[in-house]
């Protein structure tokens, strides 16, 4: 099998310099963060990886521990300014510029898909500027994910991934340094942030790098990748998140019966470190730890399931904690089955919080739980038949990219289940798109071991 050695990020890297600058402008005053999103657009227009990072660090600009890092104004103005700005770089060094009409299937389905949710929204949707403007952000971000991640070189896309796990990783290193001070934990609660804004933005955050790391460790065994799995199991239960820990082994576990069936290839051919001696050993050990510490183990997860309720299951757990929100999406789909309520429109409209930007509605805030319902909850029988042809062949590109893309994916997705962020520009929607981007690329690069080292 052909592999790809990844690239080392030495110290030396401009790259590094450069967005470590940018990270201190954004720690150090609301000016300078300001200034961060700003300069962050200016890098984008550099080039394709550098589009990428851009997208990666507008997510992370956003997302950070409010505690550590000061909030700037028109935040969601400066997030518009970034990815406007990543499109434009890739539009730029796009074949279309050059008068070439080819493009990938799934591009092609993006943007069909792209122009049906606009369409709805000025028909449907009973805010169709907010609408439209969400439709838009997402259509124009993930198809700059999509074409910037294609345009790469191999080398340089396997550079680029392994540059996002880096990132992924310090953010897992950064919060743990951070475990004993109180601005990393939520205000009044025991939930624990590190340096993301919130518990459940870390533990998906986490999620996502556990399924990449257990997938590479599947794919080549190293006693570094164990050593960062069992800092990043402990983390993700000091979050409360269950969707995330749930979501990386549901993610993993569909990596790994997927990828042989989807992509013509054997198990051990997928994931040959599965015959590793290190494997083999670990899981003893494992089993024997487990064996001792059985009770306390069952009583910590339970309780990390249940999160203090007095549920019986892990599924009446969930049924408590999201059946409200379903059953409101659940009257609207039987009161507007085909064509749905709009795209990004909450499920009470009149109770949508819409921020402003001199007079001009930039951003709506909505709470749901479950992508697949939500999206037939806004866009009816109709729009949700066109996204679901969209996820199968996103599933299918994640599959012959191999292991670690197809768990990544899988992983995105289950988390879905939970928080509803998929369709989103904006929060951990971001970081999904990129990571998109980079499954897909594997997918259509031809080789099938691909990710950080």
């Amino acid at each position: 099998m052909n592999t790809l050695t990844v690239p080392r990020i030495w110290i030396w890297n401009p790259t590094l310099y450069s967005l470590s600058a940018l990270v201190a402008l954004r720690l150090a005053s609301p000016a300078t963060a300001t200034l961060s999103f700003a300069l962050l657009g200016a890098y984008a227009l550099l080039g394709r990886r550098q589009a990428i990072h851009a997208l990666l660090f507008s997510w992370l600009f956003l997302m950070l521990n409010p505690a550590i890092a000061p909030t700037p104004p028109a935040t969601t103005v400066m997030r518009y300014l970034v990815l406007l700005c990543a499109a434009a770089s890739v539009l730029l060094r796009s074949p279309f510029i050059r008068n070439s009409l080819r493009m990938s299937r799934l591009f092609a389905m993006t943007m069909v898909l792209g122009i049906f949710i606009v369409l709805h929204s000025i028909l449907i949707s009973p805010e169709p500027t907010i609408s439209v403007l969400k439709g838009v952000a997402w259509t124009l971000a993930i198809m700059t994910s999509l074409a910037a991640w294609e345009g790469l070189t191999p080398e340089s896309r396997n550079r680029t991934a392994n540059e996002i796990f880096l990132v992924l990783l310090l953010i897992a290193f950064t919060s743990l340094l951070l475990l004993p001070a109180p601005v990393s934990y939520m205000p009044g609660k025991s939930l624990f942030r590190g340096v993301l804004g919130h518990s459940q933005a870390l533990g998906p955050t986490l999620a996502v790098l556990a399924a990449w790391t257990s997938a590479l460790l599947l794919q080549r065994a190293s006693w570094p990748r164990i050593v960062i799995l069992t800092i990043i199991v402990p983390l993700i239960f000091l979050t409360g998140a269950r969707t995330a820990l749930l979501a990386a082994i549901l993610g993993l576990a569909l990596g790994v019966v997927f990828t042989p069936a989807l992509s013509r290839q054997r198990l051990l051919e997928a994931a040959p470190a599965l015959k590793s001696r290190s494997i083999l050993l670990l899981s003893i050990v494992s089993l024997l730890l487990a064996s001792i510490w059985m009770e306390a183990i069952t009583s910590n997860v339970s309780s990390f399931l249940n999160k203090g309720r007095q549920a019986d299951s892990v599924l009446e757990a969930y049924e408590e904690s999201r059946g409200d929100l379903i059953n409101v999406m659940l009257a609207n789909i039987r009161e507007r089955p085909m064509f749905g309520i709009g795209f990004g429109i909450a499920s009470d409209p009149n109770a949508m919080e819409v921020e402003r930007f001199a007079g001009i509605p930039v951003s709506a805030a909505i709470e749901k739980g479950v992508t697949p319902i939500a999206i037939l909850e806004e866009l009816g029988i109709v729009g949700s038949s066109l996204i679901a042809l969209w996820g199968w062949y996103l599933v299918v590109s994640g599959a012959r990219g191999g292991l670690a893309p197809l768990a990544c994916l899988s992983t995105i997705l289950a988390l879905n289940l939970g928080e509803s962020s998929l369709f989103s520009s904006g929060g951990m929607g971001m970081l999904s798109i990129v990571m998109i981007g980079w499954i897909v690329s594997s997918a259509r690069s031809g080789r099938h071991q691909r990710g950080a080292t």
